[in-house]
């Protein structure tokens, strides 16, 4: 996804704090909350394998579901809108494999089989993440059967994953960013400063790399997250790494963690 319409914030030092992961914000959306306070660990593996062969569909990528048996929220996470933006559906491939430790976890990591399937963004229908009007029914067939899957599940919280081809506030892209919705804004702030800290090797990447938090998200545009919140009012994070200087093991490590920390801090996973 690309910067366009998306407001700037003032930069966090990410060195603010080196004791125990912070706590995060709650917010009367939010129907649970963490019972543990300590990070999550880094088992997850984010070695990157490509995906199985894809051809052209008008519906979304059979979605993934894990459930913890216990209580719990459930977390809806999406990959693969933008079919040149291998990040993102890497990651969420690889969160396929997380067990939830409450509640229950959604992947649909290919969303957007034809897309992915050509490298691109635009298909004969559009840009996918354009496709989704508050207030409205989604506008292509891709875009209904991916919002009715979601709508399905009853989330509590989705998490979309990306890539940009630049970097937040450096170069008037969006990568290194995480925009929530406006339902848990500091969720992204906690998210970025923990894979900040544990993640951005400053020996191999300078400051700008640093993840920062965006704009919140309100329902004002037709991308999937503002959807989300604009209709269904639910924690939401549009997760943007970035494809600039950047191995794609390394992107999909960063995002994996972010998204992992997000989870975590929702419930749905203690590491």
């Amino acid at each position: 996804m690309e910067l366009s319409g998306l407001e700037t914030r003032p930069r966090r030092s990410r060195r603010a704090s080196s004791g125990p992961h912070r706590i995060s914000a709650t917010d009367s959306t939010r129907r649970w909350a963490p019972t543990r306070r300590t990070p999550p660990s880094s088992s997850t593996s984010t070695s990157c394998r490509t995906p199985r062969s894809t051809s052209s569909s008008t519906t979304s990528k059979t979605s993934s579901a894990s459930t913890s048996g216990k209580p719990g929220p459930t977390a809806f996470v999406v990959g693969g809108v933008h079919g040149e933006e291998p990040q993102g559906y890497h990651a969420a491939d690889q969160l396929r494999h997380l067990r939830p430790t409450g509640g229950k976890l959604v992947v649909v990591p290919y969303a957007n089989v034809p897309a992915i399937s050509i490298g691109a963004r635009y298909t004969e229908d559009g840009d996918l993440n354009r496709q989704f009007p508050t207030g409205a029914n989604p506008t292509s067939r891709l875009a209904r059967a991916l919002w009715d899957e979601l709508q399905s599940h009853d989330p509590d919280v989705v998490v979309d994953l990306h890539s940009s081809s630049g970097i937040y506030k450096y170069d008037g892209k969006v990568g290194q960013a995480v925009f929530p919705t406006r339902a848990t804004p500091m969720n992204a702030v906690n998210a970025c400063d923990y894979v900040n800290e544990q993640y951005i090797d400053l020996s191999e990447y300078p400051s700008h790399y640093d993840f920062d938090c965006g704009n919140s998200l309100d329902g004002s545009r037709p991308l999937f997250i503002h959807k989300a919140y604009g209709d269904l009012h639910l924690p939401g994070y549009l997760v943007e790494t970035t494809r600039k200087g950047t191995t794609l093991e390394d992107a999909v490590t960063w995002e994996v963690a972010v998204a992992r920390d997000l989870l975590w801090q929702h419930g749905v996973y203690h590491g």
